[in-house]
């Protein structure tokens, strides 16, 4: 029938990506909010004080860019779930958020729990998971798999 598409084959794979892109980025936006409304037994499972002071002296807009990422982030997966199109742009707002906080700590004398073998593992990780998503999302659009 004229109008009409043809229903696109997603892989098997493509609800399991999703949930992981889920769960991951549902905890990053839960770390977001109860490192910013200061849950005192969130703040004490950090371990130190020096990265509870870190995160007060950071600039608002480094705190709205870290709260762009992780929000952006769970919005890309919710997309995902939905199968929306648009999935890739939040995750790339998720990533130009990332980057920009990122860069701010990095290069402002950040704690010693950043500086870490674990410290940097982390910031890695989460990067390269935003990537990861992002090109997943990327990759069921062209598929067909994303409307």
């Amino acid at each position: 029938m004229l109008g009409r598409k043809r229903a696109v084959k997603q892989p098997k794979g493509f609800w399991f990506v999703t949930i992981i892109s889920l769960l991951w980025n549902g905890y990053g936006s839960f770390n977001f909010i109860m490192a910013n409304i200061r849950d005192p037994q969130f703040l004490a499972a950090m371990g130190s004080t020096e990265m509870v002071d870190f995160m007060d002296s950071l600039p608002i807009y480094i705190t709205a860019a870290w709260g762009i990422g992780a929000g952006a982030s769970l919005l890309g997966s919710l997309l995902l779930v939905m199968k929306s199109r648009f999935a890739d742009k939040a995750f790339m707002l998720s990533l130009a958020g990332a980057v920009v906080s990122y860069l701010y700590q990095y290069t402002n004398r950040p704690p010693e729990a950043m500086l870490t073998p674990a410290g940097l593992a982390l910031t890695g990780t989460i990067l390269l998971a935003i990537l990861f998503f992002l090109w997943f999302s990327l990759n069921s659009r062209m598929k067909g798999i994303l409307r």
